[in-house]
């Protein structure tokens, strides 16, 4: 299926990507609104020059120090022990998108077994200026920050857990995470930090633990609105009668949007099929 329609934000966000590092960014918005794709497609067009590390959360469950390690670097077995050197041998042959930060497998096994968070944070921070003396710009992408469980995370954090839903946050490492980001950005300006979200009570409780104001933003990716809606499913054979029917049961989700389409093309009723998922939905 075609990206469409989101210019406007892929501008918006490219025109952030291009200044320097001042801020964190929270990428907020309905659940599946669309704001993965998009920022897949702005890295797509992203110049040579920059490098993305995208943390996708959504495969991981984190509740130890170990696993909060682990989803954040990629290991690789070397001889070398000198960071820089091994930075500078292993980079050129990084794609623009990287699922981890590169880490020798050695110093890795050492974070896990000295757990100290502090670590873990001047290893990126050696990470991110070798990369720009290196000419390159670090993005560092966290996707679907409400699936970090951030219990257990540091040896000092305190007992009491606050809850949001079924997830249990450690209130004093989000504050030392995005302390972390805000070193990144704003003090040191280093990389691009952009935080994907669906849950605003979330956000709201990450900004006032990690004391965000004036050192972070939030960009809204919304559902489509309904001219966006009508175009989208016009240049896939939809008629008005049925694009009215998609809109009033699905209104412009995107994902509900390419799911009828697939639907149509396979020969099914539009609104036959808004029923069953409506009632399927209710169930």
């Amino acid at each position: 299926m075609e990206f469409f329609n989101r210019e406007k934000e892929i501008k918006d966000l490219t025109n952030i990507l291009s200044f320097e590092p001042n801020l964190i960014y929270f990428i907020y918005g309905p659940i599946n609104s669309g704001k993965t794709a998009l920022i897949n497609e702005i890295i797509k067009k992203l110049p040579n020059d920059y490098i993305v590390f995208y943390i996708d959360l959504r495969a991981h469950f984190i509740s130890r120090y170990d696993d909060f390690v682990r989803v954040l670097f990629k290991a690789h077995k070397t001889d070398i022990d000198d960071v820089k050197e091994f930075l500078r041998i292993i980079v050129p042959k990084l794609p623009n998108e990287i699922f981890g930060i590169p880490i020798p497998k050695d110093l890795l096994n050492e974070l896990f077994k000295d757990k100290k968070s502090d670590d873990v944070f001047e290893y990126i921070i050696d990470v991110f200026e070798e990369l720009q003396l290196m000419g390159k710009k670090p993005i560092l992408i966290i996707d679907v920050l409400e699936t970090f469980g951030f219990q257990n995370l540091c040896r000092f954090a305190p007992k009491n857990l606050q809850v949001i839903g079924d997830l249990k946050i450690n209130g004093y490492l989000i504050y030392e995470l995005f302390n972390f980001f805000i070193s990144l950005t704003k003090h040191r300006h280093l990389a691009h930090i952009l935080c994907l979200s669906s849950d605003s009570l979330f956000i709201d409780k990450v900004y006032n633990e990690a004391m965000l104001q004036d050192r972070c933003k939030y960009y809204l990716v919304d559902d489509f609105d309904y001219e966006t809606t009508k175009e989208f499913l016009k240049r896939h054979g939809f008629n008005d009668e049925e694009t009215e029917t998609v809109w009033e049961y699905f209104g412009g989700k995107p994902i509900k949007l390419i799911d009828i389409i697939q639907e149509k093309a396979l020969g099914r009723d539009v609104k036959e099929y808004c029923k069953k998922s409506l009632i399927f939905k209710v169930r």
